[in-house]
């Protein structure tokens, strides 16, 4: 799907970078360092949300309910997929639990 989306990039044209337009790109690869940063020393629990928060000012159009109902949500399902269905060895809040 990238490489489609690549390809069908040079046939259309858009709109020019500014330095507005490169807001979200930066906070959304600022989040995943952040997380990758957390989730060992602060486990999912904490490591999620921080990194939904920080992806989500990338937007000028942020509504913090909406993103903070979204990274609860978010989090609780990534706990159910990654740890207990999945059964991966990442740690929930090891700060508060344990490892």
């Amino acid at each position: 799907l990238g490489l489609l989306l690549l390809v069908n990039s040079f046939w259309e044209a858009g709109l020019p970078l500014t330095a507005a337009s490169l807001r979200g790109p930066i906070f959304v690869f600022g989040a995943l360092v952040a997380f990758g940063l957390a989730v060992r020393p602060l486990g999912l629990i904490a490591a999620g949300p921080l990194a939904i928060v920080i992806g989500a000012l990338g937007s000028d159009e942020i509504k913090w309910v909406e993103t903070i109902l979204s990274a609860i949500l978010t989090t609780l399902f990534c706990i159910a997929l990654f740890k207990l269905a999945l059964g991966l060895p990442i740690p929930l809040a090891p700060w508060l639990l344990g490892y």
